[in-house]
Protein backbone atom coordinates (compact mmCIF):
# COMPACT_ATOMS: atom_id res chain seq x y z
CA UNK A 1 0.00 0.00 0.00
CA UNK A 2 1.05 3.53 -0.55
CA UNK A 3 2.78 5.62 2.06
CA UNK A 4 -0.04 8.18 2.02
CA UNK A 5 -2.60 5.50 2.92
CA UNK A 6 -0.45 4.19 5.76
CA UNK A 7 0.12 7.74 7.05
CA UNK A 8 -3.64 8.35 7.03
CA UNK A 9 -4.26 5.12 8.94
CA UNK A 10 -1.57 6.04 11.49
CA UNK A 11 -3.19 9.46 11.91
CA UNK A 12 -6.63 7.93 12.50
CA UNK A 13 -5.17 5.43 14.95
CA UNK A 14 -3.59 8.32 16.88
CA UNK A 15 -7.14 9.67 17.27
CA UNK A 16 -8.38 6.28 18.50
CA UNK A 17 -10.69 6.07 15.50
CA UNK A 18 -12.28 2.74 14.66
CA UNK A 19 -10.95 1.87 11.22
CA UNK A 20 -12.97 -0.68 9.30
CA UNK A 21 -11.29 -3.48 7.38
CA UNK A 22 -10.65 -2.80 3.69
CA UNK A 23 -12.81 -3.87 0.78
CA UNK A 24 -12.14 -6.84 -1.44
CA UNK A 25 -10.78 -6.20 -4.91
CA UNK A 26 -14.00 -7.75 -6.20
CA UNK A 27 -16.14 -5.19 -4.32
CA UNK A 28 -14.07 -2.26 -5.58
CA UNK A 29 -14.22 -3.56 -9.17
CA UNK A 30 -17.99 -4.05 -8.85
CA UNK A 31 -18.41 -0.42 -7.76
CA UNK A 32 -16.27 0.77 -10.67
CA UNK A 33 -18.17 -1.39 -13.14
CA UNK A 34 -21.58 -0.37 -11.81
CA UNK A 35 -20.65 3.32 -12.07
CA UNK A 36 -18.55 3.23 -15.24
CA UNK A 37 -15.45 4.61 -13.53
CA UNK A 38 -11.93 3.54 -12.61
CA UNK A 39 -10.60 4.80 -9.30
CA UNK A 40 -7.16 6.42 -9.26
CA UNK A 41 -4.55 3.98 -7.94
CA UNK A 42 -4.08 5.82 -4.64
CA UNK A 43 -7.81 5.86 -3.88
CA UNK A 44 -8.11 2.21 -4.92
CA UNK A 45 -5.25 1.39 -2.49
CA UNK A 46 -7.11 3.29 0.23
CA UNK A 47 -10.35 1.36 -0.41
CA UNK A 48 -8.53 -1.97 -0.37
CA UNK A 49 -6.89 -1.13 2.98
CA UNK A 50 -9.70 0.80 4.73
CA UNK A 51 -13.47 0.83 4.37
CA UNK A 52 -14.20 4.08 6.14
CA UNK A 53 -13.79 5.20 9.70
CA UNK A 54 -16.32 4.82 12.49
CA UNK A 55 -16.18 7.79 14.84
CA UNK A 56 -17.88 11.12 15.22
CA UNK A 57 -15.34 13.18 13.27
CA UNK A 58 -11.67 13.88 13.00
CA UNK A 59 -10.43 17.19 14.48
CA UNK A 60 -11.03 18.84 11.09
CA UNK A 61 -14.67 17.78 11.13
CA UNK A 62 -14.53 15.05 8.49
CA UNK A 63 -15.84 11.50 8.47
CA UNK A 64 -14.83 9.12 5.68
CA UNK A 65 -17.53 6.85 4.29
CA UNK A 66 -17.59 3.13 3.57
CA UNK A 67 -17.58 2.01 -0.06
CA UNK A 68 -21.32 1.23 0.13
CA UNK A 69 -21.99 4.85 1.17
CA UNK A 70 -20.03 6.50 -1.66
CA UNK A 71 -22.42 8.24 -4.06
CA UNK A 72 -22.13 10.29 -7.21
CA UNK A 73 -22.35 14.05 -6.82
CA UNK A 74 -25.77 13.90 -8.52
CA UNK A 75 -27.04 11.26 -6.07
CA UNK A 76 -25.70 13.10 -3.03
CA UNK A 77 -27.04 16.42 -4.28
CA UNK A 78 -30.51 14.91 -4.81
CA UNK A 79 -30.59 13.83 -1.16
CA UNK A 80 -30.37 17.46 0.00
CA UNK A 81 -31.57 19.80 -2.75
CA UNK A 82 -34.05 19.90 -5.61
CA UNK A 83 -31.76 21.85 -7.96
CA UNK A 84 -29.22 20.10 -10.16
CA UNK A 85 -25.54 20.26 -9.16
CA UNK A 86 -23.39 22.78 -11.01
CA UNK A 87 -20.55 20.29 -11.51
CA UNK A 88 -19.13 18.91 -14.72
CA UNK A 89 -20.10 15.23 -15.16
CA UNK A 90 -21.84 14.81 -11.76
CA UNK A 91 -22.56 11.12 -12.42
CA UNK A 92 -18.84 10.33 -12.66
CA UNK A 93 -17.63 12.40 -9.69
CA UNK A 94 -18.12 10.93 -6.24
CA UNK A 95 -18.54 12.04 -2.65
CA UNK A 96 -16.60 9.86 -0.18
CA UNK A 97 -16.43 12.00 2.98
CA UNK A 98 -18.34 14.78 4.62
CA UNK A 99 -18.45 17.00 7.64
CA UNK A 100 -22.21 17.53 7.87
CA UNK A 101 -22.60 14.36 9.99
CA UNK A 102 -20.63 16.00 12.76
CA UNK A 103 -22.48 17.47 15.68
Amino acid sequence: MGEAVENLIAYWRSLNATITRGNSDEDVRAFESRNGVAFPSDFRAYLLRVNGVIQDCDPNGFIFWRLAEIRSVRQEYARHWTAQPDVEDPDRRFVFADCSKCS
